[in-house]
């Protein structure tokens, strides 16, 4: 009986669907669709250093003198945005900076924040902001990066080529394993990149 993993819904980046119409499969109930699209989509989150599907995220920032923040997992809406330089930190509702005194730059999807009506306390960890990061609706050309690393990821196991470069076979014609990523898989991370939103 085949393994069957339950699909990550909170990191997919593409569905059991969109899998099967990209590699020309009717019947998933042999295959490994589910573990290679946790495994791809986890594998997208790690290569560009921020997790792509939207979800509730806290973090904490330093305040180093300057009135931008870059938040780790854009796009971002939802902001509640705090500020406390109290020992031990304790974040309140005394201490969110009201929505009027920043803004975010939704245009080019970066997770920049800017004060503009406010300051930040001074210190380590004086920032703390709520929000919710991430794609609700995954972009073409990330899934298009996706699907294509599955796809690769798919037909050498298919093939039993994990490690092979070459091989003849007996007719004497060669086969030539292409070892290198994906073309599209290639521009989706480094298009979304964390490093690579910072313009």
């Amino acid at each position: 009986m085949p393994h069957i993993e339950t699909l990550d819904t909170t990191n997919n980046l593409v569905d059991i669907d969109e899998v099967m119409h990209f590699l020309g499969i009717a019947d998933p109930a042999e295959e490994r669709l589910t573990d290679l699209i946790n495994e791809a989509s986890i594998w997208f989150n790690n290569e560009c250093d921020r997790q792509l599907k939207s979800r509730s995220q806290t973090e904490y920032h330093d305040y180093q003198d300057s009135p931008v923040l870059y938040l780790d997992h854009p796009p971002v809406s939802a902001v509640t945005l705090y500020t406390n330089s109290s020992i031990p930190r304790a974040y309140g509702t005394d201490d969110i900076i009201a929505a009027d005194n920043y803004e975010i730059y939704t245009e080019d999807n970066i997770g920049k924040l800017v004060l503009t009506n406010a300051t930040f306390d001074f210190g380590r960890r004086t920032i703390k902001v709520i929000y919710t990061g991430g794609f609700s609706t995954i972009p073409a050309d990330l899934k298009s990066g996706v699907l294509n690393l599955i796809g690769q990821w798919y037909w050498l196991n298919k093939n039993n080529a994990f490690g092979v470069t070459a091989h003849d076979r007996p007719e004497g014609s060669g086969v030539t394993i292409d070892r290198d990523l994906p073309t599209q898989t290639v521009r989706a991370v480094a298009r979304y990149h964390r490093n690579g939103w910072i313009v």
